[in-house]
């Protein structure tokens, strides 16, 4: 992959979409299962519909399982919610 490229995944089973764009990307070809990872959902307000702005919580499970598969098991989701909100009251 190189700066500027752009890949768009189509569909709606989500697994299998992270999968397909971790693939074509080479994302995480370079981690080694003693790496640490942190995911930064970006939650900035607790929706239910989790539309927007917000990283569904899908979307977040679906990247975990493939590192998992990959072996990296140091794996920390954290985020600071904006706007004035509570980040703990985001990942509720």
């Amino acid at each position: 992959m190189s700066v500027g490229e752009l890949f768009v995944i189509y569909g709606n089973q989500v697994e299998s979409m992270i999968r397909q764009l971790i693939e074509k990307t080479g994302a995480l070809d370079r981690l080694r299962p003693d790496d640490r990872v942190m995911i930064k959902p970006n939650l900035l307000v607790s929706r239910q519909n989790w539309v927007g702005i917000n990283t569904g919580p899908r979307v977040v499970e679906a990247l975990v399982k493939s590192l998992k598969d990959r072996g990296i098991r140091r794996i920390t989701i954290g985020d600071g919610s904006g706007m004035g909100y509570s980040a703990t009251k985001a990942f509720e």
